[in-house]
């Protein structure tokens, strides 16, 4: 029972390791997702394969995310995050020189079982931002040269406004957090696809109507591959833009939202006060004597010793949208135990339709509490 969508990959590089790995016939799209219902997910060494459940990072709490979150339908967020525990204080700042840290090449080809060598030479992924990045080329440069990566020049590296057109480029990114995105997402496509070419479309604004608009144009310049390292709120819009901006026949257009599929669901993280949604809708059978729900959670906070203030609540919702019950309850009180698996009863909705919603609410100012759920699966006899 996976929730659409508003699920987020645990590593927001993912989005350019999807559209790389579309170049490899059986590769990350052609995985199929499988949900884990007798263990917790495990940490991997390196980014965890696709057909895995993801699982929460060991130090959820020490990262930041580059963008602010997305406040209302149209406007999207990037999806980065930037680590607060990097090696020799390089937090939030650009090395003086090439280095390795993080995930290199062979960890995410191996991780995402993707060919090495000149696999997709001369193919094109194009990469979609907000705003400009004046830094990209000698970031691009920084990184490559650290992991031993051919040069990425003029001619493999392009960069193109939201109209296709080489200038003039948007505002710069500024305090936003979208350069952040656009840096990691060149980085690891560069990682997963060495000699690919690449292509930066940067929109006007983090609205839908730019960033669609630059999926178009990206499309429009011969890439066949096309990230998009952002997701917001959803919209009674949704369907109409996938149609305007997304729908393009014979090209791999992929989001770091990881769309269906056994997936880590990522509420909260923001250390501000916001509240979050995902919910799934079932219809569960008549003619059975009873239904539960299993399902793991990770909390992860560093306000484990303070009152209980940030909270995700399991709700069980009528198809009016009227609350029919609570069926779990978890807070910032839970941090610190790593998976733990839950079951709640549905015996009482026997033959109704209704969505299982997931509500998260952080109220602790300057205190981070995460909340990853995972591995849901319905059960009926």
């Amino acid at each position: 029972m996976p929730f659409p969508r508003t699920v987020r990959r645990l590593l927001s590089a993912a989005a350019g390791v999807a559209a790389a790995a579309a170049l490899a016939p059986g590769g990350l799209l052609a995985a199929a997702s499988a949900v884990a219902s007798g263990t917790p997910p495990a940490l991997p060494a390196a980014p965890a394969p696709d057909p895995a459940p993801a699982p929460a990072p060991a130090n959820a709490a020490a990262s930041l995310r580059a963008c602010p979150a997305a406040t209302q339908p149209g406007t999207m967020a990037c999806q980065a995050l930037i680590s607060t525990t990097a090696p020799d204080g390089l937090a939030g700042r650009r090395p003086a020189a090439p280095r390795r840290d993080g995930y290199g090449p062979a960890s995410l080809r191996a991780a995402y079982r993707l060919p090495g060598g000149t696999a997709g030479r001369g193919q094109t992924v194009a990469v979609i931002g907000a705003f400009r990045n004046p830094h990209i080329r000698s970031d691009l440069a920084i990184y490559r040269e650290a992991w031993g990566l051919p040069a990425c020049r003029r001619s493999c590296f392009r960069i193109l406004d939201e109209d296709g057109d080489s200038g003039p480029l948007p505002a710069l990114a500024g305090s936003t957090g979208w350069a952040v995105q656009a840096a990691v997402d060149l980085d690891v496509v560069s990682a997963v696809c060495p000699r690919c070419h690449l292509l930066l479309v940067e929109a006007r604004s983090a609205s839908v109507a730019d960033l669609g608009a630059a999926v178009n144009a990206a499309v429009a310049a011969g890439a066949k591959y096309v990230t998009n390292g952002y997701g917001g709120l959803p919209s009674s819009s949704g369907a109409g833009r996938d149609t305007a901006y997304y729908r393009h026949p014979g090209v791999a257009v992929t989001a770091a939202a990881g769309d269906l599929g056994g997936r880590l669901a990522w509420l909260a993280g923001y250390g501000t006060k916001i509240t979050q949604r995902i919910s799934q809708k079932v219809a569960i059978p008549a003619g059975c004597t009873s239904a539960t729900l299993t399902f793991w959670l990770q909390v992860a906070s560093t306000a484990r010793k303070a009152p209980a203030a940030d909270t995700l609540t399991l709700t069980a919702v009528s198809p009016a949208g009227q609350a029919l019950g609570t069926l779990a309850t978890f807070s910032n009180r839970d941090a610190g135990k790593g998976y733990q698996q839950h079951t709640v009863s549905l015996t009482a909705y026997l033959g109704q339709t209704i969505s299982l919603r997931f509500t998260s609410r952080e109220r602790l100012v300057g205190k981070v509490t995460s909340f990853f759920e995972d591995g849901n699966v319905l059960k009926v006899s």
